[in-house]
């Protein structure tokens, strides 16, 4: 493989993650899913998904410990920061390069 395809590979799997993530969001806004399944582990959503209905799955004792995907945390969690904190700035007079009193810097990046 060629090394230039690399980062391309990497931004096709990051753009496959925020998909997966999307339609699993999807699913629970619609209430198909438990509130907690876009932040679990691919087995334990695939174990839901076989039940299929949420008071079955809890009563067959629901998501067991270590279910939790920190990585699905992490992105809808910085994702919901900067879409925050790019509302926020929109409202309060600023634009993505610069704040409401006119300095320069980027939205969803702290002191840069």
């Amino acid at each position: 493989m060629m090394r230039s395809n690399l980062a391309i590979n990497g931004w096709n799997a990051i753009k496959q993650t925020y998909k997966e993530i999307g339609r699993d969001l999807k699913r629970t806004w619609y209430n198909e899913v438990p509130l907690s399944y876009a932040i679990r582990t691919e087995k334990a959503r695939r174990a839901f998904d076989q039940v299929g209905d949420i008071q079955a799955f809890k009563q067959q004792g629901g998501f067991g410990p270590g279910t939790l995907d920190w990585k699905r945390i992490g992105i809808i969690g910085g994702t919901a920061y900067v879409g925050i904190d790019g509302a926020y700035r929109a409202l309060s007079g600023g634009s993505m390069y610069r704040n409401k009193t006119g300095e320069s810097d980027i939205v969803g990046i702290p002191l840069i």
